[in-house]
């Protein structure tokens, strides 16, 4: 079963990686034969090198097309379940995707979805991409930024 404190780390350290660019850091956080899904694909892959797949897509895409491409932490909204920390991946502030990762206490993540169609979310909440993920409805920056979006349908 995914425990809430280690997905939360699990995320945490994702957007720090995706956003460092650092392919290793982040393929650490995952089992090696994690479930690798995306919403809009028939197919699950299995392992790191999908994941690393995925995200080299979204740098190679930035760099080429000169977007600024930013992950930052999130909580994410379903009809059952509420306040699940997510991912999402945004190009100049507007979401392309939102991950969310499922880890067990004490482990690595063993599952990578990537959710597309934001229309079966409830909401999704996110933080500035220098903060770490807060619980609390805190819609002030210490850093002065705006709060990145609220997403809701």
């Amino acid at each position: 079963m995914a425990n809430r404190a280690r997905c939360k780390a699990v995320t945490n350290d994702y957007v720090t990686a995706f956003n460092e660019y650092d392919i290793d850091y982040l393929e650490e956080l995952f089992e090696d034969e994690v479930v690798v899904s995306r919403q809009d694909e028939p197919a699950v892959n299995v392992g790191r090198a999908a994941i690393a797949k995925r995200v080299k897509k979204y740098w190679v895409t930035s760099i080429e097309k000169d977007i600024p491409i930013t992950a930052v932490c999130g909580l994410i909204d379903f009809k059952d379940t509420r306040a699940m920390p997510c991912v999402a991946i945004l190009a100049e502030n507007t979401p392309l995707t939102v991950v969310v990762c499922e880890a067990e206490k004490g482990r690595k993540a063993h599952l990578h979805t990537e959710i597309t169609d934001t229309s079966l979310v409830q909401s999704v909440r996110f933080c500035c991409t220098h903060k770490q993920m807060r619980y609390e409805d805190d819609k002030t920056c210490p850093q002065t930024c705006e709060r990145v979006l609220d997403l809701t349908n």
